[in-house]
Parts: structure tokens; C-alpha cells; sequence
């Protein structure tokens, strides 16, 4: 758990861990030079728990070092994120562990998130949604567009996840949309299963997803392009294959890294291709994701 001036939400963040109902974990606290009163807080669990343990920067080393740091720290062959702020239901874990018990070549075990706005205090929900079909290319694409940022908050397979945020991290050094470059490849390899027995709790407010300005944002997408472009070449797929996917990647990366809005006739027919490209396979694509 990396955490930075958490004070106001770490404390509930800590007591849903301790209320999961699969007790076999320890939980690490990386505390990134907190000016508050989270170490305070650390302090009153790790002394009650001995699971918790409290690692504190004095300076601050950035929020991407934080997280390298924390990963580095654990040896268990599973790790997971949680942020200060997030929230899960008790049977959490028990259900993303079940995944990987139940699906062989399982790397990333994933939820549905809830999204809770703390500002209005409004709700989304983001169902996991499993696709039929034998084609690789549709089921690859559905599941990218179906994704979402906080799968990165599932269950990882800790050598999968070390190998691929440091590959991440060695081309791409922004916090903005690096969860989703991480999570780029695995939806490529298939790896990835979710369940909807669980729920992530994502809490949103409007000083924690500020965007980067202009420059910055048109930068990250001509990095996120390259990483992407470079994540495939590596994949053994057929020209049709990869000429689907080639096809639709720039929509992937602008809602990924530049969230704009396409106009109305240019999304019209994106959504008409990729129905039709669904429909031959006997699937069907939710526009609403």
C-alpha cells in the first residue's frame, strides 16, 4: 500500500484488510514522506497486527518508486496493490486466489469495480464480462475495450507483474495511464480472469485524477503507442490478427491516454465495424463500455 498524505482515508483502507476473510497475508505500508498523521496511523496497526509491517521514506523518492519499492520488498508468488483510498469487499481475495486455483495460466485475477465519486457521491459499476468466441484477435480487442484502469488493484502473479511494469517503467515514466500499459500485455497473452463474486471499490475525488496538461498528454500517447506497437511485435499472431488489432489500437490508445471524444459520425463507425466483426463470431460488444 503506497500512501503519500493518506491520513483521512488510510484508516478504513486498513481496516477492510483486516476484515478480509482470507487471512493468509501480510500487508506492507510504503509511507512516501507523509506530513500528516499517516504514520500515526501505521503505527496503531502494525502494533495490533502482525501481519501489517511500515516502511517510511523521509524524503520524498515519487510515486512510481514508492510502488517499485513496496513490490521489491514481498516475496509471496502472489501480490497485490491496494491504494489508501480503496476499498473491497471481505471476500476479496479469497475470490481473486480462487481464480488462479481454478483457471491454469491465470497471471492477473480480476473483480468488478465499483466507482464511487466522493465529491456528488455517485456510482458506476464495471462488471467483468467473459467473452465467447475461438477467434483471438475479437476476444483480445473485447477485452481490452472492457477494461478497466483498477484491474491493476487484482491479484498479480508477482514474477509476471515484476517483469512487466519494469518493462513499462524502463520506456514510459508517468503516472498517467501506466496501469493500463502494464496491464497491455497480459490482455495480449490472455492471461487475465475475472469474477464477478467480488467488488474493487474505487473512490474517485476531483484533486485525485488530474490530467496532465496538453504538451505533456501528447507526449505520453506517442510513448503509449510505441510500448504498445512494441508489445505486439513480440506476439506470434497472424496478419489477421494483428491487422485487427493494428486497426483499432490508436482508438485504444487515445481512450487510454488522451480520453477524448471522437465525433459522432467517427465513433458511429467504429461501433457499426466492430459489431459486425463481433456479430460473425456470435458475440456481442456493449457500446455502454
Amino acid at each position: 500500500m503506497p500512501v503519500r498524505n493518506g491520513a483521512s482515508l488510510l484508516r478504513e483502507a486498513l481496516e477492510c484488510l483486516c476484515n478480509q476473510d482470507f487471512q493468509d497475508f501480510e500487508v506492507i505500508i510504503g509511507d512516501n514522506a507523509s506530513t500528516d498523521g499517516t504514520e500515526d496511523i501505521c503505527a496503531e496497526f502494525v502494533a495490533k497486527d502482525s501481519r501489517f509491517r511500515y516502511l517510511r521514506h523521509p524524503e520524498n523518492i515519487g510515486l512510481l518508486a514508492n510502488y517499485v519499492e513496496l513490490r521489491e520488498a514481498t516475496t509471496a508468488p502472489l501480490f497485490m496493490w491496494r491504494a489508501y483510498d480503496d476499498l473491497s469487499d471481505s471476500n476479496y481475495i479469497t475470490e481473486l486466489v480462487s481464480l488462479f486455483d481454478s483457471r491454469p495460466g491465470t497471471k492477473l485475477a480480476v473483480p468488478q469495480v465499483e466507482s464511487i465519486n466522493m465529491d456528488s457521491g455517485s456510482r458506476t459499476s464495471f462488471p467483468y464480462r467473459l467473452y465467447s468466441g475461438e477467434n483471438k484477435g475479437l476476444r483480445i480487442v473485447q477485452q481490452l475495450f472492457s477494461s478497466h484502469a483498477s484491474w491493476f488493484y487484482g491479484l498479480w502473479d508477482r514474477e509476471t507483474l515484476a517483469r512487466e511494469q519494469d518493462l513499462t517503467y524502463s520506456v514510459y515514466l508517468h503516472p498517467w495511464a501506466a496501469d493500463h500499459l502494464t496491464l497491455f500485455p497480459l490482455i495480449l497473452d490472455g492471461v487475465v480472469s475475472g469474477t464477478n463474486t467480488t467488488r474493487f471499490i474505487q473512490r474517485v475525488t476531483s484533486s485525485s485524477h488530474q490530467r496532465p496538461d496538453k504538451v505533456s498528454l501528447s507526449q505520453m500517447h506517442i510513448e503509449f503507442v510505441e510500448k504498445c506497437r512494441t508489445d505486439i511485435s513480440r506476439r506470434h499472431w497472424s496478419m489477421r490478427e494483428r491487422a485487427l488489432l493494428e486497426m483499432l489500437l490508436l482508438r485504444y490508445c487515445d481512450l487510454r491516454t488522451l480520453n477524448r471524444s471522437w465525433s459522432k459520425r467517427l465513433r458511429a463507425l467504429f461501433l457499426r465495424r466492430l459489431s459486425k466483426k463481433f456479430s460473425q463470431m456470435g458475440v456481442i460488444y456493449n457500446e455502454s463500455r
